[in-house]
């Protein structure tokens, strides 16, 4: 039940009345405060691109950045790009730790989704399979990303990404965590959730 709930991150009404139909065949005495409901503060991340990827306007000699557009990214294959992790961890989290940290750290993941055309030529490609072949990208994969938290819970993470030399649709996921001060690292809850972006990676787009 306790896995259930952990991969869904929501507590259902069956899976609360097994829970509590465990709790109650235990025998007696029941664990202390094992019925004390205890929220998580969650933290509001925003995901934001390099402003150089965001679309571009040009009105009467004037460009302008459109970063309403920005949930989709073109990207040029063999380029490197960044992205921002930037938000405010709630003052009720820091204080619910029972080890205190300064840093806050960000995996990085990226996973191809699919070819960017769906072709004539595409589909030649993959008339074997009669889909995508997932590409290998383990080299994709990051170490954490660091930075310092900030008074008052506040921060700003840059996300730098290695050049994607394979044209397609990629889909970068993102998890947050910090670092206590005895190097233990553990995830946040934050909204939204997922944490992700997608990128168009092809020449000329």
């Amino acid at each position: 039940v306790l896995e259930k709930i952990e991969k869904s991150g929501l507590l259902q009404a069956p899976e609360l009345l097994e829970l509590l139909d465990t709790v109650i065949r235990c025998p007696l005495p029941v664990p202390p405060g094992f019925f004390r409901v205890k929220s998580i503060p969650c933290s509001f991340i925003n995901l934001s691109v390099d402003p150089r990827l965001l679309p571009k306007k040009q009105n009467e000699g004037h460009i302008s950045i459109d970063a309403n557009e920005a949930e989709t990214v073109d990207v040029t294959p063999g380029i490197s790009f960044k992205l921002f992790l930037s938000g405010v961890i709630p003052r009720e989290f820091i204080l619910s730790a029972d080890v205190s940290f300064s840093q806050i750290i960000a995996w990085k993941n990226i996973h191809y989704e699919g070819p960017l055309y769906e072709d004539d030529d595409a589909d030649e490609l993959h008339s074997a399979s009669g889909k995508v072949t997932p590409m290998n990208l383990s080299m994709l994969k990051s170490d954490p990303y660091s930075t310092t938290l900030q008074p008052h819970g506040q921060f700003v993470l840059p996300i730098y990404c290695e050049p994607i030399m394979r044209e397609g649709i990629y889909r970068v996921e993102l998890k947050m965590g910090c670092r206590d001060v005895r190097c233990s690292e553990w995830s946040i809850p934050c909204l939204p959730k997922p944490l992700e972006i997608f990128l168009r990676v092809g020449a000329g787009i």
